[in-house]
Order: C-alpha cells, then structure tokens, then sequence
C-alpha cells in the first residue's frame, strides 16, 4: 500500500524473454548451424537460380529459362544427396572370395546339405518274396533247382498255410503247386509261372509293388497291375 509510489513502472518494452537476444537460435534460418556452410550456400543459389528461370518464364522466353532450371535441379539434387544419412548395413557378410580359387571349377571342399539316405523294403511274407525272386530265375532259365531252393520253398509253404487257415479255398491251390516242385514234373516253366502267379495274387497289393503306397492306386492301375502279374 504505502509503497505503491517507489514502484518502478513496468514497460511494455521489458515484456518477454530477457535472455532472448543472447540466445542461439536454431529455428533461425539466418542464424541456423545444423547444416554446414556449404549446404546453405547451395540452397540460397538454388534459390536465386529458381527465380531467374521463373524470370526468363515471365519474359516468356522458355528456352532462356531451361539453362537456369537444369541448374536448378543439379542443385536440387546435390543438397538431397547431402542431406542423406546413411546407416551402416546390419546383415549377412559373405566371406571375401579366394582370387586363387575363383574360376578354378574345384569344388572338392563343397558339400551337399541335403542328406540321402537308403532304407530298404521291409514287408510281410520274406519267404514267398524270396520265393518269387527265385522263381524268376529258374523260369528264366538261368539256373536249376536245388536243395536250397527246396528249403525256401517249404518256408513259402509255411507263410502261405497261415493264410489257407482263414481262406482255405483260395490258397490250397498254390499249397498243391509249392509241393508239386518237390519232382520235376512240377518243376516245368508252365508249373512255375502258375506258382508266381499264385503267389502274387496271395501277397498284398504293396507286396507285389513295394514302391506304390496303399490307397493310392486307382482302378486303372490296379488293372494295369494285375495284366503285368497275370503275364
């Protein structure tokens, strides 16, 4: 209260930030220090090449103004390459290739990554496969019937009595065929094609063709199938 007329008045000149004038400021594109000198020398020619093509265009004169506009854009495009930030690739990087080894065609130290691997067939009923094999050979001709070949085909014998026990009418033919190998009157090529043809009906489907998966055949193919064993 009492004091009120020591007061200095307030003066619309002291409004504001006192610390402006000492401040550097960025935003100032005269005063701006975030791009090198060069780079706002280039923009402020540009600039001044910009307005003399739009000159010359004013003038109408727009071969005088080309000049200027492909200056123009040469500056246009030195700032942008300039301007660009390039960040360091993050990824795979190949080994440097051998100068000694290149276009030398030697691939011992090559590898495959892709892994073969062979399993074999293991069905139902090896001695009637077996059997058939054989049978193959002595029709052919290439061999003759021995004691061995008496041994695998009582073992054929044998696979196919556990399947006469179910169906007995449909397999006590090839029984009778497999004992009547014992002499030689069953022994012919006509009595052995009738034994391979009473086998494979015997075996399955994927027993006769070991590389055709179940389910997978149709009517066709399994008629095809059947001429080729039939013959």
């Amino acid at each position: 209260g009492d004091n009120e007329h020591n007061l200095v008045e307030e003066s619309e000149e002291g409004e504001g930030d006192p610390l402006h004038e000492y401040l550097h400021d960025h935003g100032d594109p005269e005063s701006a220090t975030l791009f090198e000198e060069s780079l706002r020398t280039k923009l402020r020619r540009a600039l001044n090449v910009m307005w003399d093509a739009e000159l010359q265009l004013r003038l109408y004169k727009p071969e005088a103004s080309l000049p200027y506009q492909y200056q123009a854009l040469r500056l246009i495009q030195e700032i942008k390459n300039s301007a660009r930030i390039y960040v360091h690739r993050i990824g795979f990087d190949p080994p440097p290739i051998k100068e000694d080894k290149r276009l030398s065609g030697d691939i011992s130290g090559i590898e495959n990554t892709i892994s073969e691997v062979t399993r074999g067939y293991e069905g139902t009923y090896p001695a009637m496969r077996a059997t058939l094999a054989r049978l193959e050979v002595l029709i052919s001709g290439q061999a003759t019937y021995t004691n061995e070949d008496q041994v695998l085909f009582q073992r054929a014998g044998e696979e196919l009595a556990e399947l006469a026990v179910e169906s007995p009418g449909r397999y006590l033919s090839g029984l009778r065929s497999l004992r009547a190998t014992e002499s030689n009157a069953g022994r012919t090529p006509d009595r052995l094609k009738q034994l391979r043809k009473q086998l494979l009906e015997a075996l399955p489907v994927e027993e006769r063709v070991p590389s055709v998966q179940k389910g997978k055949l149709d009517r066709i193919n399994t008629l095809f199938l059947q001429e080729i064993n039939d013959g």
